[in-house]
């Protein structure tokens, strides 16, 4: 196969990771120091201190008092620090720069002045797979990050792998689409593996009860894949597949079958209540794939 132009390969220079500790959490950073490595990126590791996680144990009087919070901050510093540390010791990149942002308050709200302050180019988070419910902290976050975060997202599920391979290789994704500009603003994303790794591109649209018309349809998203590839380069190894029924459960299935590495979505703004709704199927993919799943959100009005 011939090597696709430097158009689509993408370059990352800073990643953000927020962790809460738990489990779920550890399994995107895992994620996240992969792909570090790879790409010889700076890591940011993100923390933020829960009054509800340190009030009850406190003595009465204390907790809530700007001491309490300072030692909180203190405390979880330090912890975020070993693990940032013993993370980079395991995957051999203790030589990359790398920050540990520690506040308290709203996480979002730190997280969005990490990525634009220090010129984030993905943020990788973890989600507990509860869709709609936010009952855990980074379940919540998790799907704050990926309905407004302006860069790239990786979210990596209950579902997807403990832990990434000692070299990152992406070897299947699947690019699911409705075929509109935003969705096919992440090619380049769907596409890079296939020039760095010579991975297989499933290009998937799922349409309603009604199917679609297949020549136009392909000859469409085809001609933004030469655009960006050139005409030189063979797509010997994209396979373009059209399907009809449930969008969720149509793209879950082919992620099984074909055994997808990555699942990468581009998506429109959640601005309007007819645009949230494929966000919904969205997230419910993010939650139940058997592997992570990089959004790439367009830009929203409220920006």
């Amino acid at each position: 196969m011939a090597v696709a132009k430097p158009a689509v390969q993408i370059a990352l220079r800073n990643i953000l990771v927020a962790t809460d500790f738990s489990p779920c959490s550890d399994r995107a950073l895992e994620h996240a120091l992969a792909i570090a490595r790879h790409y010889g990126a700076a890591i940011h590791f993100a923390h933020v201190v829960q009054p509800a996680a340190y009030t009850l144990a406190c003595p009465e009087g204390y907790a809530g008092t700007p001491e309490a919070i300072s030692e909180a901050a203190d405390l979880a510093r330090r912890d975020v620090e070993k693990v940032a540390q013993r993370g980079m010791a395991n995957y051999g990149i203790e030589m990359l720069d790398h920050q540990v942002w520690v506040s308290q308050g709203d996480v979002w709200d730190m997280l969005h002045t990490i990525v634009m302050q220090q010129d984030i180019d993905l943020v990788v988070v973890g989600t507990h797979g509860r869709r709609g419910l936010r009952k855990m902290i980074l379940g919540s976050v998790a799907e704050d990050v990926f309905r407004h975060c302006r860069c790239p997202v990786l979210t990596v599920g209950p579902h997807a792998p403990a832990a990434a391979p000692p070299a990152l290789r992406t070897r299947q994704v699947l690019f699911p689409t409705d075929l509109s500009p935003e969705s096919l603003a992440a090619l380049p994303f769907a596409l890079s593996p296939m020039q760095e790794f010579l991975a297989a591109v499933t290009v998937l649209h799922v349409t309603g009860p009604a199917g679609g018309n297949r020549p136009r349809e392909w000859r469409q998203i085809e001609e933004q894949m030469r655009a960006l590839v050139g005409r030189e380069v063979s797509l010997a190894g994209v396979d373009f597949e059209i399907e009809s029924g449930p969008v969720a459960k149509t793209i879950l299935r082919y992620a099984e079958e074909r055994h997808a590495d990555l699942i990468v979505f581009g998506l429109k703004p959640p601005d309007t209540y007819v645009e949230r709704l494929p966000w919904q199927e969205a997230y419910r993919v993010v939650c139940e794939a058997p592997c992570p799943v990089l959004t790439v959100r367009a830009p929203s009005a409220w920006d």
